[in-house]
């Protein structure tokens, strides 16, 4: 084979090696284009996942606020009376002594404590038997 027709082959097979590469190289970007849009979707749905997940966040957090506020209320409307309970107390052990037993009241405490610990395994075992 003469150097021209060698070289002639050789440019042939050069420029089909380039056409392989751009083809390639093509096909790649193309891939890498198609691997975005895919992970942008992903990105996409996970962000409205994570949206919807915020908003039930933000509805159980209000409600927790709510009911926190409305027990804190009961607390407040409740603290006058239970001052007062706690000063007649007071006095009914000053005049009694000191003597607890004097107090309105201290046989039923003493009562309700004995059925306390009774008390505390039955409300364990409701709940359980609610989340059950």
């Amino acid at each position: 084979m003469t150097d021209s027709k060698k070289n002639l082959k050789l440019e042939s097979h050069m420029e089909r090696l380039i056409e392989q590469e751009v083809d390639a190289t093509l096909l790649e970007e193309g891939m890498i284009d198609w691997v975005k849009q895919k992970i942008q979707g992903v990105g996409d749905a996970a962000a409205a996942g994570w949206e919807k997940v915020a908003a039930q966040t933000r509805k159980v957090l209000g409600g927790l606020t709510s009911q926190i506020g409305s027990f804190v209320g009961k607390l407040q409307a409740a603290q006058p009376k239970a001052n007062a309970e706690y000063q007649q107390v007071i006095a009914a052990m000053q005049q009694g002594g000191g003597n607890a037993k004097s107090v309105p009241g201290y046989a039923d405490a003493m009562a309700l404590a004995k059925e306390a610990p009774e008390l505390a395994k039955e409300a364990a075992a409701d709940k359980q038997e609610a989340l059950a």
